[in-house]
């Protein structure tokens, strides 16, 4: 409708009543069900995205229905290859070597159920968890253009890739933000200059209010979704108003460790990793809607799960109880493409998704604050503000050469001994930052 101009056919009509969002259930425009009917697509899915993400599927066009699906697939057959690639590559920053745990774990996102689901589906997934692993790249390599390129079409996909902007704000990336806001203000113009103001008016009038609706399906890996299923819709007040105000209490805290986080730390690929997981598995959590091939978000950061469940701790059960919970999407024996069953799991059990994203949340947070208590702890030691007193009564009853050399080795040993694991693990996760090897 795009390419031929057609904007005011572009969304469809919501159902008057209907406690599901514009695109599940919805009428389309008489001129597009004339022009679906014309070249053999069928009219039972709705494009709700924002007016400038339709100039995204043009080159689409110009195929038939049967040859677009297809290159479409393949395009998301490739993005899930290339994002797990780029995945092994991120884990190997965090173990400043090569390991063969790489190709593990690229094999457990490319053969992963929910990453199938994610293709099976035909959803926009699979190239937005690309463009977060490609964000992740760019933010640990300072490349603000790239960083700025993948965040801002992976938002004109869905607005997940812009959930990390805070991270941006965070990490004093002023270039990358101010890229982020040249494209957008562009690709805005760009499209009014096609469209016209109208497309945008009735995304905000028409569809956008629909989205805050959650969906009872069983699919529906959010908190929203698991109390609709509980209590049923609409979502008593009390309860919306709680939820809100949990979003705002853990948002309002995040935002507190992030910006307690010195600039010079951010340059650590466990901590970009850790705050990216973090609000990614926010979004997940508060969001209306959080479907079951959407963990696929996370899997740039699969690596750093891994990494964690390496520790010799409680935790690391905790790291690959998150992995395996995410792993399987809920309701894939009852989709086709799958094994189709009656089987109906009740809750909380089938939200068994929305757990390993809490723990994901979880892990998250600890890595922060770990990392932040490592360098409280240590900044005192690389600062050099001596007392002139201390300093002259320690070169008055200096050691000899020898002694002093063993000492200070003696002492390290048994600072590393005496240290907390997170806290060594923390060390070793921000040597890896001098690591330029390929990703």
């Amino acid at each position: 409708m795009a390419r031929h101009s057609q904007w005011s056919a572009l969304y469809p009509i919501p159902v008057p009543g209907s406690q599901d969002n514009a695109g599940l259930h919805s009428w389309s425009k008489s001129k597009w069900r004339l022009f679906s009917y014309s070249r053999g697509i069928p009219d039972y899915t709705h494009f709700i995205l924002p007016p400038t993400s339709a100039l995204l599927f043009v080159p689409l066009t110009f195929l038939s229905y049967f040859n677009a699906y297809w290159v479409w697939t393949f395009f998301l057959t490739i993005s899930v290859f290339i994002m797990a690639l780029i995945s092994s590559r991120l884990f190997r920053y965090l173990l400043g070597q090569s390991s063969r745990w790489e190709g593990a774990l690229m094999l457990l996102i490319v053969l992963s159920p929910m990453t199938a689901r994610a293709i099976r589906i035909a959803n926009v997934s699979p190239p937005i968890a690309l463009l977060f692993s490609l964000t992740i790249v760019a933010l640990i390599r300072e490349q603000a253009f790239k960083g700025a390129g993948a965040m801002f079409i992976g938002g004109s996909f869905k607005y997940a890739t812009l959930v990390i902007a805070p991270l941006l704000i965070a990490m004093r990336r002023w270039r990358m933000i101010l890229w982020l806001g040249a494209l957008g203000l562009g690709v805005v113009f760009l499209t009014v200059g096609l469209a016209g103001i109208e497309p945008f008016i009735e995304f905000k009038e028409v569809i956008l209010p629909t989205l805050s609706r959650p969906s009872a399906y069983d699919g529906n890996q959010s908190l929203s979704g698991l109390l609709a299923r509980t209590l049923g819709r609409p979502l008593p007040k009390v309860v919306s108003i709680w939820l809100n105000v949990m979003r705002l209490i853990t948002m309002v805290a995040m935002l507190g460790l992030l910006f307690r986080v010195p600039k010079a730390s951010w340059r650590a690929p466990v901590l970009i990793m850790a705050a990216t997981a973090m609000w990614v598995s926010w979004l997940f959590m508060f969001s209306p809607i959080s479907w079951e091939h959407w963990p696929i978000f996370l899997c740039p950061v699969w690596g750093w799960l891994l990494w964690e469940g390496m520790a010799l701790s409680r935790w690391r059960y905790v790291s690959f109880l998150s992995l395996g919970l995410m792993y399987f999407p809920a309701g894939i024996f009852q989709v086709e493409g799958f094994v189709k069953l009656p089987i109906r799991v009740l809750e909380p059990f089938n939200s068994f998704q929305l757990v390993g994203v809490i723990l994901v949340w979880v892990l998250a947070n600890r890595r922060l604050r770990i990392e932040q208590n490592a360098m409280q702890t240590t900044r005192p030691l690389s600062s050099a503000a001596i007392p002139a007193i201390a300093q002259s009564k320690r070169e008055k009853s200096k050691p000899a050469p020898a002694t002093q050399q063993l000492r200070a080795e003696l002492g390290a040993m048994q600072e590393e001994a005496l240290m907390p694991d997170g806290q060594r693990r923390a060390r070793i996760g921000r040597g890896a930052e001098n690591y330029n090897g390929p990703c």
